[in-house]
């Protein structure tokens, strides 16, 4: 009888384990009424005759404008998926990262790289007005993720770039 409820209770955990990592989850974008813009900085890095190289081009997108709603659209339906790395180790820095969209509001800061992870943070007003932080989590973008986040950049980059 014993074996029996070992055997459930350890496949009761399996089971939770793998629907926390395989269950998609989405990020919304967070906007206080106080800001008005949203900002996304392209850094580009890169490593010129033992030099690190970083290129830093930053876009500011008014909330009123269509391009918001745009860039907000392609952050908002993307599944993002828990990260192992991201379960035990929240504060690594990535490595081997050539290029990483961020993209900041007042209330969530996302960092979108090249090998397909994602770093979200969210932020929340207390009762005080003081910001505190909530969460900090790095996803992963699921199978592809390298080819997903490619055209996640593409796509932002096209919108912020047309005029």
């Amino acid at each position: 009888m014993r074996k029996r409820w070992f055997f459930l209770g350890l496949f009761i955990i399996i089971t939770l384990i793998v629907f926390y990592f395989f269950r998609p989850n989405y990020i919304k974008l967070g906007n206080d009424e106080k800001l008005n813009s949203l900002l996304i900085a392209y850094v580009e890095s890169d490593l010129k005759d033992g030099e690190p190289i970083i290129k830093n081009t930053e876009y500011s997108v008014e909330i009123n404008d269509i391009r918001y709603d745009y860039i907000k659209e392609i952050v908002e339906e993307q599944k993002f998926y828990h990260n192992i790395k991201g379960v035990f180790d929240k504060d690594r820095e990535e490595k081997d990262v050539s290029w990483q969209i961020q993209i900041y509001t007042n209330m969530t800061y996302i960092f979108i790289t090249s090998n397909g992870n994602v770093r979200f943070n969210r932020y929340t007003n207390d009762t005080g007005e003081n910001t505190k932080h909530e969460d900090v989590t790095l996803y992963s973008l699921g199978r592809n993720k390298v080819d997903r986040a490619e055209a996640i950049k593409k796509s932002i980059l096209e919108i912020v770039q047309e005029n």
